[in-house]
């Protein structure tokens, strides 16, 4: 760099001219996360196109002594800037382009206008998603753009820039250094000249929450060819914080100023930066074919009955002397039948992509006044019958052969069935009066296993795509997870981890896995869980259970476990219903 002491000689001529310095050294980094200075690897994703725009104001980062009067001179005393960036990323190759608006004023005049553009390139060796760090290398043009001339806001010539990259993750914080050699034109006063400069950059962002992150970056510089001292070494420290949104979209603020007094270091700046990333597409829709469904509705005795009312779904069947008929996609839809002195059914319906034709449905006698009567059948994965236990309320039965007939009071009923050697199951049900529903519920093997350090979970938890709001159909599965922790209170704390594939950056994949985490644990919380058992941390894509890229890797890596983090000798526990015993209770 210059030395603040060699611009002297310049100021003292008797007609002081602007010296061809470039007072706005700052060089943001194109593309990283949080940081505004310090370049990261930044494989995001495989494919990425970006754009941000960095605004930003410095006081006096240009400043000398008068040989003559011993007087400061503000070369630069305000800078103002606008710094317009892009790119686009293919695998580990990303190029970019920054082109810097600025403006400033000092003791030697004023101007303003464009300055040098820079067009970047950077590969990424190492992917920290996979190795222990990441590496990247990188390279800069810069093009003598410059029309401030009003003002030392350009250097004249072409430059470039050459560096290396180095950056990880450790906990919530990502770390990344960068040591970087700029070179280009002689710049200098009389004849003291330099044209190489070495800089090194070290930047930290921690994630306190999904959306924000805070940052610190200190960045030095010397120059290569004249003498180290730390009184001309360009030396700022900055700090700063990222707001992120789910829809690609980051707001950054930050503030700093120069420790040493340096070319181009401010005694004070102030920056605010507005980033947005597109992110690929990766869901497809697919239109599935509708399929033909004929229903015949039977009494007791298998003969089809006449003047049934029945609705599949949204739509009325139509009624013909060989059953009804709908066309509709494949599905599960919710099916409605109503004949003159029979109980009003209700049941789910399981439409195949091969459709229906002929399905024989029971239509039983009407119940009681103020009674409706449920059609249960319980079978294992398989298929077979299972002897199960039911209850709903105060009210409790037996199923010795795997189905049954309960008539149950009008209104809004929780069953719970369960079997020994599976897991149990719960539904839901408003009885109507004079209504038939049929339930035919299959139980699988326990989705909640209790090993030595974790608790295993055989099914999956969803959410809703890039949120983390949970999907209804793993509730059962967070049920019985939480019913599982009511039985083993030996279990005193465990800890609910959110895992990410590794697509969307490294910062939003950690932030996310948290959130997910944290919905997790508030789902059990809201089942009676104790909330001083748990504890819920984000991983991020840090521990992918398959290295691949591919959709069923991805899937696998998107996960939640729970692990056992303290736990003292069993104690004897029962479930809230799994004792229930005795006869099947119906009403008269």
């Amino acid at each position: 760099m210059i030395p603040a002491l060699l611009l002297s000689s310049a100021l003292a001529q008797t007609t002081p001219t602007v010296p061809r310095l470039d007072a706005h050294t700052l060089a943001p980094a194109l593309d990283a996360p949080a940081l505004f200075l310090t370049d990261t690897t930044g494989f995001d994703s495989d494919q990425r196109g970006f754009a941000r725009v960095l605004f930003g104001y410095a006081y006096a980062p240009l400043v000398a002594d008068d040989a003559m009067t011993g007087d400061k001179v503000d070369i630069v005393r305000h800078l103002a800037h606008a710094d317009l960036m892009g790119g686009y990323q293919a695998g580990p190759v990303r190029i970019g382009v920054r082109v810097p608006l600025v403006y400033g004023t000092g003791d030697l005049g004023e101007g303003g206008g464009l300055g040098d553009v820079l067009a970047d390139l950077r590969v990424t060796l190492l992917r920290r998603d996979r190795k222990p760090l990441g590496l990247a290398l990188g390279a800069g043009i810069t093009a003598p753009t410059a029309t401030g001339l009003g003002v030392a806001l350009g250097r004249g010539g072409v430059g470039w820039s050459a560096r290396a990259v180095l950056d990880g993750r450790v906990g919530p914080a990502l770390l990344a250094g960068q040591l970087a050699v700029q070179g280009g034109p002689d710049t200098g006063v009389d004849e003291v000249a330099w044209s190489t400069l070495l800089q090194a950059r070290f930047g930290s962002a921690i994630t306190l929450t999904p959306v924000v992150d805070l940052t610190a970056e200190i960045t030095a510089g010397v120059d290569v060819a004249g003498p180290v001292t730390l009184r001309d070494a360009p030396l700022e420290l900055l700090v700063g914080t990222a707001l992120h949104t789910q829809r690609g979209v980051r707001v950054r603020v930050g503030a700093g100023a120069g420790l040493t007094p340096g070319v181009g270091t401010p005694a004070a700046r102030a920056l605010l930066g507005l980033d947005w990333e597109k992110k690929p597409t990766l869901e497809v829709v697919e239109e599935v074919a509708p399929v033909p469904v004929r229903l015949v509705f039977v009494d007791a005795t298998g003969t089809p009955l006449p003047g049934v009312l029945a609705t599949l779904g949204d739509l009325g069947g139509v009624e013909g002397d060989d059953g009804v008929t709908w066309s509709l996609p494949p599905g599960v839809y919710a099916l409605q039948a109503q004949a003159e002195d029979r109980a009003r059914l209700r049941r789910d319906l399981v439409v195949p992509e091969a459709g229906l034709d002929g399905l024989e449905i029971g239509l039983g006698d009407a119940p009681p006044p103020g009674f409706g009567r449920v059609v249960l059948s319980v079978q294992g994965e398989g298929g077979e019958p299972v002897a199960a236990r039911w209850k709903a309320g105060d009210l409790h039965g037996v199923l010795d052969a795997g189905e049954g007939r309960l008539t149950l009071p009008e209104g809004r009923h929780l069953l719970a069935v369960s079997a020994e050697g599976f897991g149990a199951a719960r539904l839901q049900l408003d009885v109507l009066p004079g209504g038939e529903s049929i339930v035919a519920l299959v139980l699988q093997a326990p989705q909640v296993t209790v090993l030595e350090d974790r608790i295993a979970l055989r099914g999956r938890v969803f959410f809703a795509t890039d949120t983390a709001v949970l999907s209804e159909a793993s509730h059962p599965l967070l049920r019985e997870l939480a019913q599982t922790l009511v039985d083993h209170p030996e279990i005193t704390r465990v800890r609910i981890e959110g895992h990410t594939d590794r697509r969307g950056s490294a910062g939003y994949n950690l932030r996310l896995s948290e959130a997910r985490a944290r919905a997790v644990q508030a789902f059990l919380v809201a089942l009676g869980v104790d909330p001083l058992r748990m504890e819920a941390a984000g991983m991020g894509e840090s521990r992918p259970l398959d290295p691949e890229d591919s959709i069923a890797a991805w899937a696998v890596n998107r996960r939640v476990e729970v692990h056992i983090v303290e736990r003292r000798p069993a104690v004897a526990s029962s479930a809230s219903f799994r004792g229930a015993s005795g006869e099947g209770v119906t009403a008269p």
